[in-house]
């Protein structure tokens, strides 16, 4: 997993998910964050826990990312192996080995199932979502008001932060609940489960509504809605799911096809060894339920979504993961006779992992952060350009501000239809204002390369100048990038 961390950090540019909330926190301890936009999985306990606390700490602003990053992973890991061997306890089967070498192999593919570099991404959430799983367990098998509580409790700041977890763990664990209840011929402990989770719910609106009135922020909806899937979309969408599941576990081609095929070999194994435990009912019934459950559910939700009709959308099927983790510490007290063979090729499937992505660190390192040799041209040129007002696009004014600081960043724009706009998501309205009333002579338009674009739009220069005008000069940055220069008045003609 750390090695992941560092290979991403070394051979992906910054971009501005990537540090969004990091800025996020600059502000809110300089000013204030009013009239920011945040998404709604927003993380934002992150924000005011993490971020915060390491944006107070001394030192450069990308190795305190990095290394915190690094944390969090790690106790992604660690907090999914804890859980899982507890989870593991309430059905009877003591973990062991199996368990935890399956999470130093998930750990070896996570460049594929993580988004390994973004601490503000779905990683400490899963471990909340499994979490969640195993205190609905404990209610259903001993049902309390302190356990109730907790779960009403807990799933607030979970979908809170994380809102899809209400779909990729409340529901399965509803609907386990549900089978349960059926085959026991009594209802009252999934009814109060189910009551617990819509509280729990509505726990997270109104931790909601409290952060709109505290900070001041909006919360951005992405996309336009869902549309009712057609028959062909959703075949077209099962093929396209099943095609999601094995780049999620190939591991990622940072580091070689062999790694691939070897992480896509294992999964075979562990498919081929669960349907051999099915077939002479060797794990527990009710293990094999919430498994399936979890894995079929989150499918089902990528389909119809409309998820897995895009490319590169296969991390929404994280949750399959610790599912398929759970599945594999639980066939340990089955194996006993192929318990050796068994460690022994999970061992084998870990090393040769360790060996390709070890190789491909060190043969990153020469050029580490030679994605971001835009972003130093940019705060070069804001530095020494003082007097002229910036723009530029997300992906330069986020990271740059994160990176060098507010002083030496532009202020974001983003390309909606062939048109420059003012853009608040990670960025607070109130520094806006702060920069646009401070004086200057010129306002730049810094471009990324030729254009400023947000992937379907794209805004060249003469869409840029049929908006603004003729620019008064046309500058360049050290890499080459487009500078529009015009008088101070242009920036009335951008809007949010």
């Amino acid at each position: 997993m750390t090695i992941w961390t560092v290979l991403r950090f070394f051979t992906q540019r910054t971009i501005f998910d990537l540090v969004g909330q990091q800025v996020l926190a600059q502000q809110l301890l300089h000013g204030g964050i009013a009239g920011a936009g945040i998404g709604i999985t927003n993380y934002l306990p992150k924000l005011l826990f993490l971020y915060v606390p390491l944006h107070l700490l001394p030192g450069s602003p990308r190795i305190k990312l990095l290394l915190l990053t690094v944390i969090v992973n790690a106790a992604t890991v660690l907090l999914l192996g804890l859980v899982l061997e507890k989870l593991l306890q309430k059905f009877s089967i003591k973990a062991g080995a199996f368990l935890w070498i399956g999470l130093v192999w998930l750990g070896a593919i996570a460049g594929s199932v993580f988004w390994v570099q973004f601490t503000n991404s779905r990683n400490l959430e899963v471990a909340g979502g499994v979490f969640l799983l195993y205190l609905g367990v404990c209610y259903l098998e001993h049902p309390s008001w302190r356990r109730l509580t907790a779960i009403g409790l807990f799933g607030a700041a979970l979908f809170f932060a994380d809102t899809l977890q209400l779909y990729m763990t409340a529901m399965p664990l509803i609907l386990y609940g549900i089978t349960l209840g059926v085959r026991s011929r009594t209802y009252r402990n999934i009814s109060f489960l189910s009551a617990g989770l819509v509280a729990a719910y509505a726990g997270s609106k109104l931790l909601f509504s409290i952060c709109v009135w505290l900070f001041s922020i909006h919360f951005v909806q992405n996309g336009t809605g869902a549309s009712t899937p057609s028959v062909h979309s959703l075949i077209y969408g099962a093929a396209n799911s099943l095609k999601a599941l094995v780049h999620l576990y190939s591991g990622a081609a940072d580091a070689r096809k062999l790694r691939e095929l070897c992480n896509l070999a294992f999964l075979a194994t562990i498919v081929l060894a669960c349907a051999y435990n099915i077939r002479y009912k060797l794990l527990p019934r009710r293990l094999l339920l919430l498994i399936g459950y979890v894995v079929v559910v989150n499918e089902l939700l990528y389909v119809v979504s409309g998820q897995a009709q895009a490319a590169g959308t296969e991390r929404y099927l994280i949750m399959t993961a610790p599912a398929l983790v759970l599945l594999l510490g639980g066939m340990q007290a089955s194996w006993k006779s192929l318990r050796k063979w068994g460690l022994a090729t999970l061992g084998i499937v870990v090393a040769i992992n360790g060996i390709f992505l070890t190789k491909a660190l060190v043969s990153s390192s020469g050029h580490r952060y030679s994605q971001d040799s835009h972003l130093v041209s940019v705060a070069q040129y804001t530095a020494n350009n003082p007097k002229a007002l910036a723009y530029g696009s997300m992906d330069s004014a986020i990271p740059v501000s994160y990176l060098y600081g507010s002083g030496a960043a532009p202020l974001p724009l983003s390309c909606s239809g062939s048109h420059l706009a003012k853009n608040d998501t990670f960025y607070s309205r109130t520094a806006y204002k702060r920069r646009e009333r401070s004086t200057h002579t010129a306002v730049a338009i810094i471009l990324d390369g030729s254009t400023i674009t947000n992937t379907p739009s794209v805004c060249d220069q003469a869409a840029i100048i049929s908006q603004l005008g003729k620019p008064a000069r046309v500058a360049t940055t050290n890499d080459g990038s487009v500078v529009l220069l015009y008088t101070p008045r242009v920036s009335s003609k951008l809007q949010y």
